[in-house]
């Protein structure tokens, strides 16, 4: 082999290396459970259970829905309460950290612009 081939094969080999580090994804499993944000002195609760199945809590709204995980990529699609869907499209979040104490995303527009940061910490264990 010449040592150009070598070079291309290596850039090759490190591009193809940064593409997966870039292409992260994350195990839907994790998410299972209850996570607690706090704002303004309210808490809001979401609970993601193993179904699939949505609810969102504060003293001020509940809200129910389903969400599902692609990627890095978290779509939840709120309903009403009888189960019809109330958007057109499902909210977009796109996961920064998600492990067993800490849940941090963004929220994305449609062009995939991120909005500001959330932290939740885990409130119950993973067997919702």
């Amino acid at each position: 082999m010449n040592n150009k081939l070598k070079i291309c094969f290596a850039l090759l080999i490190l591009l193809l290396s940064i593409l997966n580090a870039c292409s992260s994804s994350v195990d839907p499993k994790k998410i299972v459970g209850t996570w607690e944000y706090t704002y303004q002195g309210i808490s809001i609760n979401q609970i993601f259970s193993s179904d699939n199945t949505y609810k969102m809590t504060s003293k001020v709204n509940t809200t129910d829905g389903t969400w599902a995980i692609k990627g890095d990529q978290l779509k939840i699609t709120l309903h009403n309460g009888k189960g019809e869907t109330v958007s057109e499209s499902p909210m977009v979040l796109k996961i920064i950290k998600l492990n067993d104490s800490v849940l941090v995303y963004e929220p994305m527009n449609e062009k995939g612009e991120t909005g500001k940061t959330r932290t939740f910490k885990r409130v119950s264990d993973k067997s919702v």
